[in-house]
């Protein structure tokens, strides 16, 4: 019992001992815990939220206040590496100022560069200046006296004036131009207002002004607000369907039947068609827009879907049940349809996720993409050349739609968004697999890709001389693009799928700033930046040092003057005409059309003729007459074999659709009305037939010399060349470049013809037809010298006027020129003379009524452009006399 009671005392002793420890230690631990708290509150009193670095996208008047903060916050950081400071730079780019740096490395030695860059392009106090008051200049109209609306002018007029007045410019000297400017920008009402309370009629002030915009804002703020109420308090009369809905689509109907429009994008008292927000808008995010407001797809009203819509108004390009402003271009027209049905479904064609697409031109930068020509097969199994750009930064590869159409290959049908520079967006509607094929090498692939109007721009948009590139000539044959240098265009990008598949380890560098050659397995591609004056250096030396000795004759009449380089051409044509012209068995002319290399780059003209046409058909429909002639005139060409229906719409050749229309002609003798095609319009790729058919010279002599010396001859004969034109064939190989829509009535099937003749309105049209008169008379100048010597002098065109010194002769020259052009099919018809005898043994021959013309004593015949009156030889100029209806 001893023992447990000293055990016990000891026990307490020892623990009130360790209690007071403890107590000791706490109440140290809490006084030094109170401070530490006190401290910790005291600071964070005082702690502001982490400055973040400013965004500069290019806009020179945000330069001063970027490069500020930029100095301050990172520049004169003396804790910072150079790369470091080089990252928050380019972190804080966008635009156009990050495009000037973004083909810099980022190392510590290029940090310098980098920003001595951004100074030299953007550090210009001069350019500042001018930027504001073009801003001053610009500035926006209001349109309604709002307090929205005053306040953004005043802040907009405010912060230029401030920004001018930091630049140290004379703004108070401004007073005349800064007063008239503001003025004519404010609303009728506020202008009214402000020329009321002007006393005097001494200048105002701009102080003024800008006193009397402020206290306006005020009072319209007010009123603003008292309105509000206003309407705060009716719209609680309004059924609660309604209420639900309004607060969706932001549109507050009142009872007493006034109506305020509030636009679901900005909020402003518009509708949303109206809104400049919304117009700025890509078409995919104003769709969004709608499809949140549950607005309409057609009218972007409320209350009902675009499938019910009365609204009698659809989208002006595809006419489909959609508004304009969402209609998605480069998209089908059941992409375009499936618009309106997005409200309740998604569309039924397949949706890829955004893709990003990184090719790009950067218009200051000379960073050479890499671009390689390869063979693509077509569905023909035949093979074409195109230039391609690899990109190693795209995640899918791409056509354009020029070699789509050029291939004929078959498209599957799918939506792709995809992403460029920004938040800019394409729309793809399709994807075609293709084959391609190294040009030095056995190695091909196939590959997938989504079809786009217009791949990239032509590269490169640097160009200099090849011998600057010191290329050996071995490997100078293994180039991917042996004209890497030269701009042109490219149809073809092989994205980062295929591009590190296709790289091989070569790599070898060249003497011209970090330009190397990178081996892969399409052949060697140049690829790397380029210094701005190595390049330009060269070509700008190159062109003043040649301009300086070049004299002004070599400029204009030299090897590359304008007019030798269509010397040129219209040699080429001449060239063309004589190694492929033939005749058939009936003697007549068969020719090839001068194309040059832009024929494979004709795009769909189908739709475009069809158009067309439709056009034309609603104006026959209102012009009887009009519309007899027209089909007379289509029967013709089709009776007589100048055109022919196609039945097997099956071809390898390039196709062109031409548009045609009736032209009158009330003075003619034969034909009122005739049908002309149009071969100047423009198919997908803006491309017109005339732009791939060549020019040829005019061989012919000119008019003065024909008239001067048909006035010489004693007896005269003039006639034309029956259709002229339609005479003379074209080969089979070329007919397709003519094909045409037609039918006579609406209610027939709209047909596919060729023609299968010259077709007037051509570029090479005349040539063709007067090349065959000069090669009529080279082949028969030996049997008749005399009438190979008139073909070739005294025709204009399908028109003959020539003569002889005694009827004899005269009737022995229009006997063997009509044979010579009949050998060809080419009858000659209208004949008149001066001389009734040999009008009169002409007429023997062929008992056409139009054969022969017997005219009156004082009836006259057009020819060349003047009136002749054969009984007296005389030529006649006619004018119609305004208001006498007389002819002098």
């Amino acid at each position: 019992e001893d023992e447990r009671t000293k055990f016990e005392n000891d026990y307490y002793c020892v623990r009130s001992q360790i209690q007071e420890i403890i107590n000791t230690k706490k109440c140290l631990n809490s006084s030094i815990n109170n401070t530490s708290i006190g401290t910790s509150a005291s600071s964070s009193r005082v702690r502001l939220e982490p400055i973040s670095l400013p965004t500069f996208s290019g806009d020179i008047q945000d330069w001063e206040s970027f490069y500020d903060c930029f100095r301050v916050m990172v520049h004169e950081d003396t804790g910072l590496s150079s790369a470091q400071k080089f990252y928050y730079l380019r972190s804080s780019l966008a635009g156009a100022a990050l495009n000037l740096v973004k083909s810099v490395p980022m190392t510590d030695i290029n940090y310098e560069i980098a920003i001595n860059r951004l100074k030299q392009r953007y550090d210009n106090q001069g350019l500042v200046i001018q930027s504001h008051i073009r801003s001053i200049l610009d500035t926006p109209h209001i349109q309604k006296p709002t307090a929205s609306e005053l306040q953004g002018l005043h802040a907009h007029i405010c912060v230029h004036i401030a920004a001018l007045k930091a630049l140290k410019q004379p703004t108070d000297q401004w007073d005349a131009w800064l007063v008239t400017i503001i003025v004519s920008r404010l609303d009728p009402a506020t202008s009214q207002d402000w020329q009321l309370r002007q006393e005097s009629t001494d200048l105002p002030k701009y102080e003024a002004l800008e006193g009397f915009i402020s206290s306006r804002c005020v009072a319209l703020e007010n009123s603003d607000f008292s309105k509000q109420i206003s309407s705060e308090v009716n719209s609680q009369q309004i059924t609660s369907r309604r209420k639900e809905y309004e607060q969706k689509s932001k549109k507050l109907t009142l009872i007493a039947g006034t109506e305020i429009i509030i636009c679901p994008k900005c909020n402003g008292q518009h509708k949303i068609y109206a809104c400049e927000s919304f117009k700025k808008l890509t078409t995919i995010e104003r769709l969004n827009v709608i499809r949140d407001a549950r607005l309409c797809f057609n009218c972007l009203s409320g209350f009902h879907l675009a499938n019910v819509c009365k609204s009698k108004f659809s989208c002006s390009r595809c006419h489909r049940r959609h508004n304009t402003l969402l209609h998605l271009e480069g998209r089908s027209d059941n992409a375009n349809n499936n618009i309106t049905n997005n409200v309740q479904e998604e569309s039924s064609l397949p949706v890829s996720s955004p893709q990003v697409s990184m090719a790009a031109t950067l218009a200051n930068s000379y960073v050479f993409l890499s671009t390689a020509v390869v063979l693509v097969t077509d569905n023909n199994g035949r093979t074409h050349k195109c230039r391609a750009v690899l990109d190693s930064g795209s995640q899918s590869n791409f056509i354009s739609k020029g070699l789509q159409n050029k291939l004929k290959l078959p498209s599957e049908r799918i939506l792709l968004p995809v992403c460029g520079i920004g938040t800019s967006q394409l729309q793809t509607s399709s994807r075609v697999n293709i084959q391609i094929l190294a040009c030095i090498s056995s190695f091909n692939l196939n590959m997938a890709c989504h079809v786009i109007p217009t791949v990239i721009s032509d590269l490169p948009a640097c160009k200099g001389p090849k011998n600057g590139w010191k290329i050996s000539n071995n490997l100078a044959i293994q180039l991917a693009d042996p004209k890497f240098d030269q701009a042109g265009p490219v149809d073809l990008l092989i994205g980062a799928g295929i591009f590190f598949d296709i790289l091989t380890p070569e790599r070898i560098p060249l003497n011209v700033g970090n330009i190397s050659l990178q081996g892969t397995k399409l052949g060697y591609v140049v690829t790397g930046e380029i210094g701005m004056t190595c390049l330009l250096g060269i070509s700008r030396s190159l062109e003043e040092n040649w301009e300086a000795i070049q004299p002004k004759e070599e400029q204009l009449f030299g090897r590359y003057s304008k007019l030798n380089l269509r010397c040129a051409e219209e040699q080429e044509v001449v060239d063309h005409f004589m190694k492929t012209f033939t005749r058939n068995s009936d003697g007549r002319f068969v020719l090839r059309l001068p194309t040059n290399s832009k024929v494979d780059e004709l795009g769909d003209s189908l739709n475009m003729a069809t158009c067309r046409f439709m056009n034309v058909e609603r104006r026959l429909q209102r012009d009887n007459q009009l519309r007899v002639e027209y089909i007379k005139f289509m029967t013709e060409y089709l009776e007589m074999g100048h055109m022919e229906e196609i039945k097997d719409d099956v071809t390898t050749m390039p196709i062109f659709y031409l548009p045609h229309h009736a032209v009158i002609k009330s003075s003619s003798l034969t034909t009122k009305v005739r049908v002309v095609f149009d071969a100047s319009a423009k198919g997908s790729n803006s491309i017109a037939l005339n732009d791939v058919l060549m020019r040829g010279p005019s061989i012919q002599e000119d008019l003065f010399s024909i008239l001067s010396r048909f006035r010489k001859h004693q007896i005269v004969i003039t006639a034309d060349i029956e259709k002229m034109f339609r005479q003379v064939e074209v080969a089979k190989e070329d007919r397709d470049l003519q094909r045409i829509v037609w039918r006579k009535h609406p209610s027939e099937v709209l047909r596919k013809y060729r023609l299968n003749t010259v077709t007037y309105g051509t570029t090479p049209a005349s040539f063709m037809t007067t090349k065959c008169l000069d090669e009529l008379a080279r082949q028969n100048e030996v049997l008749f010298p005399n009438a190979s010597k008139t073909i070739r002098r005294d025709f204009y065109m399908d028109d003959i006027m020539t003569g002889s010194d005694s009827e004899e002769e005269c009737l022995k020259l229009q006997q063997d020129v009509t044979n010579i052009l009949n050998s060809a099919q080419l009858p000659l018809r209208k004949w008149c003379s001066n001389s009734g005898l040999i009008l009169e043994k002409i007429e023997k021959v062929n008992n056409d009524p139009l054969f022969v013309l017997n005219l009156g004593d004082d009836e006259t015949i057009k020819s060349l452009g003047l009136s002749w009156k054969p009984y007296v030889d005389e030529f006649r100029f006619c004018h119609q006399i305004n208001g006498c209806g007389q002819n002098d």
